[in-house]
Formats: structure tokens, sequence, C-alpha cells
């Protein structure tokens, strides 16, 4: 896991800050949907395209929701980044090489 994730997070951390944190909220902006849409299904009876039709003609929750998942999509850049560090220090102390994040 360590692995796939280094070389993974080696290839984006390059990009701009404001890309990744967009990437990051809207993958935490569906991830948080999906389970909200599953409680309220299993709950309620209500079907994604009714969830979706009341956060659209909901301003207030509607906003509620984009300031909560940009939050989080700030968030996990900079836990994306701490973790990358994390695991090159580990491996330094080890005296592991690095993998190349073409192999």
């Amino acid at each position: 896991m360590q692995k796939r994730f280094y070389k993974r997070w080696k290839r984006e951390r390059h990009q701009k800050t404001g890309w990744i944190i967009l990437k990051e909220t809207i993958r935490s902006s569906v991830t948080m949907f999906m389970y909200v849409s599953t409680g309220f299904f299993m709950v309620e009876g209500l079907l994604p395209t009714d969830i979706l039709y009341a956060f659209l003609t909901n301003p207030s929750g509607l906003s509620a929701f984009l300031i909560v998942n940009a939050a989080a999509g700030t968030t996990a850049r900079f836990e994306n980044e701490k973790r990358y560090n994390r695991i090159v220090d580990e491996w330094m102390d080890e005296g592991r090489s690095f993998p190349d994040a073409k192999e």
C-alpha cells in the first residue's frame, strides 16, 4: 500500500495545489453523497434523485455540503503530503531504496 501511494503521490504532488484540492473535493463530495443517499434510501426510502433535487432546491444545504467537502479536500491534500513525507522518512531511516514512479 505504501509503495503504491508513494508512486501515485510522487507524481501528483507536483500539480498545482488548487487542482489537487479540487480533485479531492470532488472525490469527497461523491463519496459523501453516496453514503447519504444509501442512508436515506435504507431509512426513508428516498432515491438518490430525490436527495439531489432536495440539495439543489435548498441553497443553504448545498452551500454547507460544498463547504464541508472543500474543507475535506483541502485537508486530504495536506494529509497526503504528510503521509508521503512519513513514508520517505521511514524508508530513509531503514536505508531502503525508493521505487521509481515508472515501475
